[in-house]
């Protein structure tokens, strides 16, 4: 969408150098993305302890069995929930770990 706008040259200046874009525009839109990040930040900031979870511990060792989260040299896979599946990867066996 085209619109013109007059915005203090100082402000935009320094929110370009902030932001590193090459261009007006890219400055513009930048900002406009951090001020909704920013906010929507905060609405799940004052959401905090306004959600009732019925998750027991035994709930959520239930869902966790069988995985084990992935190591440092491991890379994270993101998976959907659609997809039925976790990204961390399946526990192992200790007879099949590696201990070299």
């Amino acid at each position: 969408m085209r619109t013109t706008i007059d915005l203090p040259k100082d402000l935009l200046a320094e929110a370009q150098q902030l932001t590193g874009s090459a261009t007006k525009k890219e400055t513009v839109v930048t900002a406009l993305e951090e001020i909704i990040k920013a906010r929507r930040r905060q609405e799940l900031i004052d959401m905090l302890g306004t959600v009732k979870l019925n998750l027991t511990m035994e709930d959520i060792r239930e869902m966790r069995q069988g995985r084990e989260p992935p190591g440092p040299g491991d890379p994270l896979v993101l998976i959907g929930p659609a997809e039925g599946r976790h990204r961390c990867p399946p526990r192992k066996n200790v007879d099949e770990i590696d201990w070299s």
